[in-house]
């Protein structure tokens, strides 16, 4: 850190190159203020890591950034489900369109208040100042139970960021661990490549969501209700927000587990209780040998809030993150965050409600 170079200030450096921080760019270059965007990898990096047969799991409507110059999957209908390809494209197109000014592959350190009031993100290598910082980093921290430590050291073991294809996998079995949006996609694959003797399931208490009612897209139903656009504090957003609690997992579309033991013959099983080198145990009292089997911890990701450093800590962050009103830092004058589950409404962390967080954050800045 003692050798960091110093970089001329900016009004806002904005932490993360996705979705919500190319929404950021865009909306601080309307309205003129200099602004850097600093990303770890590269922009969407993300996306760029989800396994080829990954298809979105937000109708298409959902899916468009602020200013876009194209629509999301103009090919398709409006409540279809893109394939990865279509999704990298658009955003593609949205970072040309946007042209934020960019600092590639520098992850950033800490970010931390300076002496004159403002801030500095730091890297290995460059300070970057800056009179406000905005955080977009999502939720990018792989997050595996307790019980994969336990694993004996022969047992093949990925977290589904690692996933890419059924060919990955050379054992004769594999445990698929957890039936949200990724352990759903990832299984179904599993199973229809039948390059496998037994594909498993162990199947979390997450809500499953038909893709259609009545013959009638979901998607349709979710446009008509508002329901991205109740904020958690409502009647039916707080009820909506219980529903999608951390507790039970974010919502997958069907196939919901039973389907796809019925369709593909998976082996469906409890959560993963403990491991040995003679046994894999599950809460159902099944048992699965540790031999010629891999793990595939779908068990989603978390958000790494450690390296903004504030000098009271308590008076910024709970254990479940932030304290802001719509993402703005009650504790830390100029800090700002956008992407976060539940920021302002139910979609606040998916691509349909990032537009406009951070629109308001982008204002809120302007306001200085």
């Amino acid at each position: 850190m003692l050798n960091a170079r110093a970089v001329p200030a900016h009004d806002v450096v904005i932490v993360g190159g996705g979705q919500a921080g190319l929404a950021a760019s865009y909306h601080l270059r309307r309205r003129n203020i200099d602004h850097l965007v600093v990303e770890r990898d590269r922009p969407f990096s993300a996306w760029h890591n989800r396994w080829d047969s990954f298809h979105m799991d937000t109708a298409n409507w959902m899916n468009e950034l602020p200013g876009a110059r194209r629509k999301f999957s103009p090919e398709q209908r409006s409540n279809d489900l893109a394939p990865l390809s279509v999704a990298l494209d658009y955003f593609q197109d949205y970072l040309e369109m946007v042209d934020p000014p960019l600092r590639l592959g520098e992850p950033v350190t800490a970010v931390e208040k300076d002496a004159n009031g403002g801030w500095v993100a730091r890297t290995s290598g460059d300070a970057f100042e800056a009179r406000n910082v905005v955080i977009c980093t999502g939720p990018s921290v792989s997050k595996l139970p307790k019980v994969a430590s336990q694993l004996p050291g022969h047992v093949p073991s990925m977290h589904a960021s690692e996933y890419r294809r059924p060919e990955q996998i050379t054992t004769s079995k594999v445990v698929v661990v957890g039936s949200g949006a990724s352990g759903s996609q990832i299984c179904a694959e599993l199973a229809r490549s039948q390059r496998f003797t037994a594909v498993y399931l162990s199947v979390s208490n997450n809500p499953v969501i038909p893709r259609h009612v009545l013959g009638i897209p979901i998607g349709v139903y979710a446009r008509l209700s508002g329901v991205f656009d109740m904020t958690p504090q409502s009647l039916l957003g707080r009820r909506v927000a219980r529903s999608v609690s951390d507790e039970k997992g974010k919502p997958a579309l069907t196939p919901s587990p039973a389907e796809l033991h019925r369709s593909h013959g998976v082996l469906l099983t409890g959560k993963v209780t403990g491991a040995n080198p003679d046994a894999i145990s599950f809460e159902d009292e099944q048992i699965v040998a540790p031999d010629d089997v891999t793990m595939i911890w779908c068990t989603g990701y978390g958000h790494d809030h450690s390296f903004v450093k504030t000098p009271v800590r308590e008076a910024v962050f709970t254990d479940k993150g932030p304290i802001h009103v719509r993402g703005e830092a009650i504790g830390a004058r100029g800090l700002y965050f956008v992407g976060l589950r539940l920021q302002h409404t139910i979609g606040s962390h998916l691509l349909y409600g990032v537009g406009r967080d951070a629109e308001y954050i982008a204002g809120r800045i302007a306001q200085r």
